[in-house]
């Protein structure tokens, strides 16, 4: 075996706020990188508008970058803040780095590494986890609003172009989906300069807990009832969801509906359509420490998947946390999901995408103690067996070295 390289300098980019969205695969990445000696800077988007704030753990440096000006119409978790940009080219030029990873195609991702590249000889790794242009979430935000404003149509028309262009140029590409690989492929990227990477399961973080314990510990020791669970920051799927589980509660009048992370949309008012507010806890979010007691108290999780080109895209990373935690879960068959927790033995429920298929599949796990009890043993496995986040950097670095002919450029 060949010896490991010598330490890198490695710059990550991720626009998201922290703690949501692609910041935690981003972070796992260089924590992995951290660890194998690498000095890791990982740049996230902090809440701040005009000053940026640093952590330092180890050989790995978080940054939350500013926030400020972002354009009309934007958020700052969308990527496209002046400040921000600006901020980050100053880090990624006028410092050397053998590699940027950038999280995304969006400006204050994309750009930076690609000037690091012009200017200081940088190798610059691409990811796409999330579908934008096309049939993406451009194409979903603009069905659901009754006006399209010129401004919001123009940037998302430039930022479906900035897209496609980041997955044609960088010199590598990481891809969570089979559908987004495909799409790589469509646009002339050579299979040599591209890689799967699916999400990884928190397996330090996230462990199987007792019931009793968690619910205890989150103060709901009084409620016996059966609980079926659902986190998430942002909420593509509500309608399936909420119209599933409001089923599902018609059904088995015991049941009761937990939430954790950002609220609904809507969310009294959605609550209440579907006869939910009196079977609905709402946690709001949580910390890294009480995630697991979360889980733990459920009986069953909830992963709700419209048909749609956004979700065929994606790996939401609620699937892996679920398979950590050792809980059951259905989730509806889209995209990579029977790929990934299809198959002997059991490790979810599987269903079509429509209310009445998810709501069914719901209650008949919450009527069989048994097969919940071996279906939560199994994700616990297959989650160590498939979705260990050592294991998936690593196959990630083989195949990206593969293809350097630089030295300083291998990781």
């Amino acid at each position: 075996m060949p010896p490991p390289p010598a330490p890198r300098r490695v710059l990550i980019l991720n626009h998201n706020l922290r703690y949501h969205g692609t910041y935690f695969r981003a972070l796992e990445v260089g924590r992995r990188l951290a660890r194998r000696g690498h000095v890791v800077t990982l740049v996230t988007t902090g809440p701040g508008y005009y000053r940026a704030r640093k952590e330092q753990l180890g050989n790995l440096t978080i940054w939350e970058s500013p926030s400020g000006f972002s354009p009309a119409l934007t958020s700052p978790d969308d990527g496209w803040s002046p400040l921000g940009l600006l901020w980050r080219l100053g880090l990624a030029v006028f410092q050397r780095w053998d590699v940027v990873y950038a999280f995304s195609h969006k400006p204050v991702d994309a750009w930076p590494a690609r000037w690091a590249r012009r200017l200081r000889g940088s190798a610059w790794i691409a990811d796409w986890c999330d579908l934008y242009g096309g049939p993406g979430i451009h194409a979903m935000r603009r069905a659901g609003r009754e006006k399209v404003h010129a401004l919001q149509d123009r940037v998302e028309a430039w930022d479906g172009r900035l897209e496609e262009a980041t997955a044609r140029d960088c010199d590598f590409l990481t891809v969570i989906s089979a559908d987004l690989l495909s799409r790589a492929e469509e646009l002339g990227r050579g299979e040599e300069a591209l890689h799967l990477l699916r999400n990884g399961a928190n397996l330090d973080g996230i462990s199987p807990q007792d019931r009793r314990d968690c619910r205890a510990r989150l103060g709901l020791a009084h409620i016996t009832a059966p609980l079926l669970g659902y986190i998430a920051n942002y909420h593509p799927d509500q309608d399936l969801l909420l119209d599933a589980v409001g089923r599902a509660a018609r059904e088995n009048r015991e049941a009761q509906f937990i939430v954790a992370g950002n609220p609904l949309y809507d969310q009294d008012k959605a609550l209440d359509k579907h006869g939910l507010t009196d079977r609905t806890l709402i946690l709001g979010r949580i910390s890294d420490e009480v995630l697991p007691w979360f889980f733990g108290a459920c009986d069953v999780l909830l992963l709700p998947l419209s048909d749609t080109p956004f979700n065929r895209s994606r790996f939401p990373y609620k699937a892996t946390d679920y398979l950590a935690a050792g809980r059951p879960q259905v989730a509806c068959a889209v995209g990579d999901v029977p790929a990934v927790l299809g198959g002997a033995p059991e490790v979810a429920a599987l269903c079509e995408p429509t209310a009445e298929a998810f709501a069914a599949a719901a209650l008949a796990l919450l009527d069989d103690p048994p097969r919940r009890q071996s279906t939560g043993e199994n994700a616990r496995r297959r989650a160590e067996d498939r979705f260990a986040w050592n294991a998936l950097v690593q196959s990630l670095l083989t195949a990206y070295n593969g293809t350097r002919t630089r030295d300083r450029h291998r990781l």
